[in-house]
This record gives structure tokens, sequence and C-alpha cells, in this order.
């Protein structure tokens, strides 16, 4: 249910937003495509999409970080998300991640 602004390239800012405008603000360091990706998170994203840095739930999510790394085994791209995040934020990516890889191997799938 959300979606982004921004482009897909090193050093570029991008801000993945949901229907009320809340998200994260980050920084994409480094870019290797169709290899590697790494997100640093810069600000949190309140509803109308202002940033917010200093608020105690902001703290918890500034210079946190998601990476990507797409790799071929036998043939079928293996896609690893290694996360470096505080415990607050666990439970959520728990319970997310299997959704939306489910739903992003949908998406491939139907493409290809």
């Amino acid at each position: 249910g959300s979606s982004y602004a921004g482009a897909w390239q090193q050093g570029e800012n991008i801000r993945f937003v949901g229907a009320n405008g809340s998200g994260t603000f980050d920084n994409l360091t480094p870019v290797y495509p169709y290899k590697h990706i790494k997100a640093t998170h810069n600000a949190i994203l309140l509803e109308g999409g202002a940033e917010d840095r200093d608020s105690e739930m902001a703290k918890t999510w500034v210079g946190t970080t998601e990476e990507y790394i797409f790799s071929e085994k036998n043939g079928v791209t293996e896609l690893s998300v290694l996360m470096a995040i505080y415990p607050e934020w666990e439970k959520m990516f728990i319970n997310d991640w299997p959704k939306a890889l489910a739903a992003l191997k949908d998406i491939c799938e139907e493409n290809n």
C-alpha cells in the first residue's frame, strides 16, 4: 500500500510513503544495479509528508539501514534483506517482511 518518490540511484534521496503521506525519507548509497542497494533512514515522514528527525520515535529510526542484496543461484534470483534497526521496530518487520516479500515474488513472477 505504499509508493515511492525519487530515483533508485547512488546518492539519491527517496521517499517511501503510505496513503496518508507518512513514511520514511532515505538516502541510497551504495547502489549497484541488480546487485546491492543500501538505504539509510534520515527521517520519518509525518502525515502530509513533513520530515521529522527529532521526535523520540524519529530518533529510533534515523540512522538505521536496510540493504537489499540480489544473487543468482541455479538460475534463480535470490533476494536477501539485511537490516540494522532499533529493537522497537523488530516486531513490525518480522510481521511485515514475509507479506512484502511474497507480494514482490508475485509481481516478479507475473512480469517474467
